[in-house]
Formats: C-alpha cells, structure tokens, sequence
C-alpha cells in the first residue's frame, strides 16, 4: 500500500466530492474520508475494493465504463487518477469520460510514470533490453506509455485546462535539478504529477 501525500497536497481545499479511479485499498483516499469528505472509487479487483470499502470509500467494482452507468447522473469536485492511467487501453476516453460528472471548475489529479525518464533512455538505447519490473516505469502491467505532453493532451481533449504540472524525484535528483535551473527536471522525475481544472 502506498500513502501519497503528494496527491493528497495537491487536493482544493474546497473539493468535497471525490471520485477516485482505480484507487486500489484507498490507503490514501482514506484520509479524506476522515476529513469528512465523501469518496466515491471505482476498481476492478474485487479482493483490493473490499479492502476500500471497508475504510469508507463508496466503491463500484469492475471497469471504469461499466461503473459510471452505475453512478448515474452524479457530480464530482475533484476526479483523481493516481497511477492507473497507464494500465488503461484508451486512457483518454476514460479521463473524458470521467470529466463529464466533474462540476464546473472541478479538478482533475493526475499521476502517471515518466517514460522521458533518464531510466529508459539508457535501457532502451544504450542497453537495448527494457528489462520489466513489478512496479514503477517499467512496470510489466503497462499498457501505455505516459509522458507529460502526452497526459496533457489527453487533459486539453476532454475540455480541461493544465494548471500545473511536477516531476516526482528523488533528494539527489532534485538538487542536479536546482543546480541545473529546473531544465532536465522532465528527465529526472519518475513520474508526473498533473492537476487540470473544467473549464
């Protein structure tokens, strides 16, 4: 389980309505619950939704289209995709489609796996084998590659606007990065961190 506080301090103060796609065992929607917000999640692994359910997120079981007919005419202040984009067919249908029961003004939270990350260009170009993982960029459950320009189209189709994007990186990383004026930052971070607003 993953607690992401930066997901969490990237939330409007003023969202109340959260739906969370993909959220797992909601290790992290949990603490909105606690704060008195109401969470609705959608996930496919029954075992995992148990597990949110019981820490107060209202969840749907099964794929996102499936569980959106079921939410029915439902809006939502705040949409959050914390690494699940990535595992999708058509990712941009599903942030369209989700952003249409954002309310206007609404945000969206992205968090997806930097594939401009310095990792795979030495994999793939110096060492010429990828090498998949269990988790992270190179995660063997990826169905699509995710980068920043990428995420930020899927965003500006479905009607909204980019407010603000961030690298996740390490100590190390973050200080080259300084050093640097924050030019390499999109080589450097591991992941992306995006939050767009309905226009």
């Amino acid at each position: 389980e993953h607690f992401r506080t930066d997901i969490l301090s990237l939330i409007p103060a003023s969202a109340n309505r959260f739906l969370t796609v993909g959220c797992g065992t909601a290790r992290t929607e949990q603490s909105l619950v606690e704060a008195g917000k109401s969470v609705v999640g959608i996930e496919i692994n029954e075992e995992a939704a148990a597990v949110a359910r019981e820490r107060g997120i209202r969840m749907y079981v099964g794929s996102v289209e499936d569980s959106l007919g079921k939410i029915e005419s439902e809006e939502f202040d705040c949409l959050i995709f914390a690494d699940v984009l990535e595992h999708l067919v058509k990712p941009e249908e599903i942030v369209a489609c989700c952003s249409e029961r954002l309310v206007r003004g609404g945000h969206v939270i992205i968090s997806v796996p930097n594939f401009r990350h310095s990792s795979v260009f030495w994999r793939l170009f110096v060492k010429g084998d990828v090498g998949y993982e269990d988790s992270g960029i190179f995660d063997r459950t990826h169905l699509r590659i995710t980068t920043r320009r990428m995420v930020a189209d899927w965003c500006t189709g479905a009607g909204l606007t980019v407010q603000s994007t961030s690298f996740v990186m390490n100590r190390k990383r973050r200080l080259l990065s300084t050093i640097l004026l924050g030019l390499p930052k999109e080589f450097l971070g591991s992941q992306v961190l995006m939050v767009a607003k309905k226009n």
